[in-house]
């Protein structure tokens, strides 16, 4: 790990800067480590693993001094809060988009066999 120049971190993950090993090239590339997704067609990534601790947030932890507490209990680095509640803002607009579309398919779902039970008895 020689060609490795420098670190870009972003919450749990981020980005390494490598030199490239071809001595005519010798250019710096910015490599990624750790899963991403895009929640815009333009802009940075976002890193699967900030988005899954927004999720643990939103869903179980509660404050952002909660969350530093289970990472200091883990022996890993603290996030600062507002990067936290960022990460939070960004996995409660997932948990609602998912949630309103699985409460609409369950309710033409319940609709659907309601009015299957009413003609097929009729």
């Amino acid at each position: 790990m020689y060609n490795i120049v420098g670190e870009l971190q972003n919450g749990r993950s981020g980005y390494l800067n490598v030199v490239c090993e071809n001595p005519d090239c010798r250019e710096v590339n910015r490599v990624a480590y750790g899963k991403q997704h895009h929640l815009k067609i333009r802009g940075m990534p976002c890193f699967d693993v900030n988005t899954k601790l927004g999720t643990a947030k939103k869903v179980s932890l509660g404050r952002p001094v909660k969350v530093n507490n289970f990472l200091t209990t883990l022996n890993i680095t603290l996030i600062a809060n507002r990067n936290v509640k960022k990460m939070e803002a960004r996995a409660g607009k997932a948990i609602k988009k998912i949630s309103t579309a699985s409460s609409n398919k369950a309710a033409i779902d319940a609709y659907e066999k309601e009015m299957d039970s009413r003609y097929s008895n009729a």
